[in-house]
């Protein structure tokens, strides 16, 4: 009877290693789902040099003014410069971006709606490459900041159709070209976060002349030579406050599934 009970108990461990172990592969797997965790493995290319993906979260009601984050870059750069990490040619050694949500109202060819606006700043689209349904994405180097970006959703509801690059939409009294329209990135993660309804993509500047707003969302992608390097200068140099900081690269790799439990 010990005998028997020995294998039963054998057994039944087993079969539950063997659970855990499917539900960790489950796990990185729909992680390797998530695109706006691949940021680091993007901005990196073809270079040798180890990359790491951070973002900080902040309350919308205690975020960061941009010129937080200008100040942030001048400080990392020296730090970076300390570190003998040598800028490349013409380029840089990290990539980052911004966002802020503010509510505005919308017009378009079909009616108005009032929504959730991503003021965004930086690279935001490097960091989330949304399916372009058309168009293109607006970035931070445009000439001008009167360029919006559309979700699907509301390209159907103010236009009937989600081929409008080029045509015009009206906010706070002013037009806005579309530059296009996208696909909100369409993981479990993100159905979670976006879960506000229509929405539409403009820059920082733009949406701060038609709302209150303030950064409440920082990413960086930036070297890591030796693990903890990024994040302990994020932790030193970035106005964090009461907001959270998340490493995203390897967040759900199996060894830090393992290290957790």
């Amino acid at each position: 009877m010990r005998r028997f009970k020995k294998h039963i108990f054998l057994a039944v461990s087993a079969l539950l290693v063997i659970c855990a172990a499917a539900c960790f592969i489950g796990m990185s797997r729909l992680a390797g789902l998530l695109e706006s965790q691949k940021a680091a493995r993007r901005w990196a290319g073809e270079s040798e040099l180890r990359m790491t993906q951070i973002s900080c979260f902040l309350p919308r009601d205690g975020g960061i003014e941009v010129n937080d984050v200008y100040k942030f870059r001048q400080d990392l750069a020296k730090m970076l410069e300390e570190a003998s990490l040598e800028t490349p040619e013409g380029g840089s050694l990290y990539a980052d971006a911004y966002c802020a949500a503010g509510e505005i109202t919308v017009a378009g060819a079909r009616g108005s709606a009032t929504v959730t606006a991503t003021g965004v700043g930086g690279d935001f689209f490097m960091f989330h490459p949304m399916l372009l349904r058309s168009g293109s994405y607006i970035y931070s180097d445009d000439p001008t900041t009167d360029r919006v970006v559309l979700d699907e959703e509301l390209a159907w509801r103010l236009f009937g159709s989600s081929d409008l690059a080029g045509m015009t939409v009206t906010i706070g009294g002013e037009p806005y070209i579309v530059a296009g329209v996208v696909s909100r990135e369409s993981d479990f993660a993100s159905r979670r976060a976006y879960s506000e309804g229509e929405g539409l993509y403009m820059s920082y500047d733009a949406l701060a002349k038609n709302a209150e707003v303030k950064i409440s969302c920082y990413e960086i992608a930036m070297p890591d030579p030796v693990s903890g390097f990024a994040a302990n200068i994020v932790k030193e140099l970035f106005p964090l406050g009461d907001g959270v900081m998340v490493e995203n690269t390897g967040r759900f790799g199996l060894s830090k599934m393992f290290s957790i439990i």
